[in-house]
């Protein structure tokens, strides 16, 4: 599709951790011509950068510990969990 110069870009994410796939898209659009590009993240773990780019809206700022629940999963499970849990993973304490 053709991009406007008018065009105001919202990226969102759950999870920003090495900052290369929302860096190239804000690249992508900018060079496409949009007029803005921000992103928006819920979590934010600055240990695994890689990338330069930084989202503008950041929910939370965790250091690199594991996460699960909510839509975040280990091998499909704890995905359907409405909580975020922090801390091992489901496979890990099944064992």
């Amino acid at each position: 599709p053709t991009r406007r110069s008018s065009d105001l870009i919202l990226l969102v994410d759950d999870v920003f951790d090495t900052g290369v796939s929302l860096g190239y898209l804000a690249e992508l659009f900018t060079e496409r011509g949009a007029a803005s590009v921000k992103s928006c993240v819920l979590i934010s773990k600055s240990s695994k950068r890689e990338a330069v780019y930084e989202p503008e809206y950041v929910g939370f700022v965790l250091p690199d510990v594991w996460l699960e629940g909510y839509g975040m999963d280990t091998d499909e499970r704890g995905r359907a969990n409405p909580d975020i849990i922090i801390g091992p993973s489901t496979l890990e304490t099944e064992s």
